[in-house]
């Protein structure tokens, strides 16, 4: 009995620890998560990165309506770096190569290196396919797109796809950077992607921001709320057409235009419209055939303009009543009357401006005719003392009636710190300070600020 009744207690005990078994099985499949609150999941999913949050919407029907719902009401900001995503694919040996039965692999360390940027560009093409096909009619807060471009047909048949999803689509900020290509190889005008053509009007871009591309300003019918246009190594290729007056044309909110390092037609800054943005950078730009270009236009609305270049040709900016900021910074070394014309016939054209600043250059060939009665702050860039510099700013003390600040930043020289040239240097920063605090002033209520030197005075 007792070995009979030991038995079933035996058997007693092994169906409670199955039951229990069984139990904490069925509690480690619950899905405690897909029964929180709705509210509760999209707050939880909008911590995820982009990577995680575009592979839970894979999970299920239920998680794809829960990621649709959050992006249909939080605006997304997306940032698809190729280079950096396959960098960390490469790096974090995601990529698995193919091996012989006994386990290596066939390929050299180079041939492993270019499968596994191949595969790793597989990998991110996937996954920007999914990215932006999720996000198919949904408001795109900001958009950055950076691409390692090289010329191949069907990447190029790609990235063409994203570029027009990007028109397309209700994107708010837009940057699209084809320069990631240079860091493998170098790559010149002739190779750089082209953005696809197509009738393509965005009606909520605000801001646009392109990179190392060449661009036609036909592929485009209009920009509704486009208020800053940043253009950087792009080259605008419709030269028959191509003028800034037509591009302002097809944005009638814009605000701000930024050229830099850009390669345009040779009449492009040529326009007799008048134009409406506030702010325009010119930055290291020129023409296929020259380092320079000529500016005629017309900016009754402009109040910062900024010109930075190697040659200056025949320039001016008409009806800018209300410019209040003037950055000129030729970067030559030698005195060109014929450019320094140039300088005053743009300077003339800039009577209305508030503060100038100057290169040294500029003021070595400023024949200086104007600014008399509105120039109130000048700023002297990269001065070194010379006899010229002295006199011009000799002259513009002496003539500018209504001058209030002069700011004078003296050009950085390095010597050994014990040597006699900086010893003579100091003696000469020191003479040039008190002799240009010394000169007459037109206006009373002039001051000069002078910086780079060991005697910082203001007076």
């Amino acid at each position: 009995m007792d070995r009979i009744g030991g038995s079933n207690n035996s058997n007693n005990k092994g169906n409670n620890v199955g039951k229990r078994s069984r139990r904490e099985n069925y509690s480690e499949g619950i899905d405690y998560i897909s029964h929180l609150p709705e509210a509760i999941i999209l707050h939880i999913l909008s911590f995820l990165p982009l990577k995680e949050f575009v592979a839970v919407s894979l999970l299920s029907r239920l998680w794809k309506t829960m990621v649709l719902t959050l992006i249909s009401v939080v605006p997304s900001n997306l940032n698809l770096d190729e280079l950096n995503m396959t960098g960390k694919c490469i790096c974090g040996r995601e990529i698995s190569y193919p091996r012989n039965s006994d386990g290596h692999t066939p390929y050299s360390a180079n041939q492993c290196l270019r499968y596994s940027v191949r595969a790793a560009r597989r990998k991110f093409e996937q996954f920007v396919e999914r990215t932006l096909l999720l996000h198919t009619g949904c408001t795109i807060e900001r958009l950055r797109l950076s691409i390692c471009y090289d010329a191949d047909n069907e990447y190029t048949k790609r990235i063409d796809r994203w570029i027009q999803f990007s028109w397309r689509n209700d994107v708010r900020h837009l940057e699209l950077n084809f320069s990631r290509g240079k860091l493998f190889r170098l790559t010149g005008w002739d190779k750089m992607y082209e953005l696809p053509h197509g009738n393509f009007a965005p009606k909520n871009l605000k801001s646009c921001i392109l990179n190392f591309c060449k661009l036609k300003l036909s592929i485009f019918v209009l920009f509704g709320s486009l208020q800053t246009l940043y253009l950087k190594q792009v080259k605008i290729i419709d030269c028959s057409i191509a003028t800034i007056g037509e591009l302002v044309a097809k944005c009638p909110t814009l605000e701000d235009l930024f050229l830099e390092y850009c390669v345009i037609p040779n009449d492009f800054m040529v326009s007799d419209q008048d134009m409406k943005i506030k702010r325009l950078i010119l930055i290291h730009c020129k023409t296929d055939e020259w380092p320079m270009f000529p500016i005629e236009i017309s900016a009754p609305d402009l109040l910062i303009l900024t010109i930075v270049g190697r040659y200056l040709m025949t320039s001016s900016v008409q009806k800018a009543l209300h410019l209040a900021e003037v950055l000129i910074d030729i970067q030559q070394k030698y005195a060109d009357h014929v450019q320094g014309d140039a300088l005053g016939s743009l300077l003339t054209s800039l009577n209305h401006c508030q503060t100038l600043a100057l290169s040294t250059w500029c003021i070595q060939n400023l024949p200086f005719q104007c600014l008399q009665y509105s120039l109130k702050t000048v700023e002297v860039i990269g001065f070194a003392g010379r006899s010229n510099e002295m006199q011009m700013i000799q002259f513009l003390l002496e003539n500018a009636r209504v001058l209030e600040k002069m700011a004078i930043f003296f050009i950085q020289t390095q010597t050994s710190a014990a040597s006699t040239q900086q010893q003579n240097n100091h003696m000469q920063l020191q003479n040039n300070s008190l002799q240009l605090l010394n000169f007459p002033r037109a206006s009373s209520k002039a001051q000069i600020e002078i910086f780079g030197n060991p005697y910082n005075n203001i007076m």
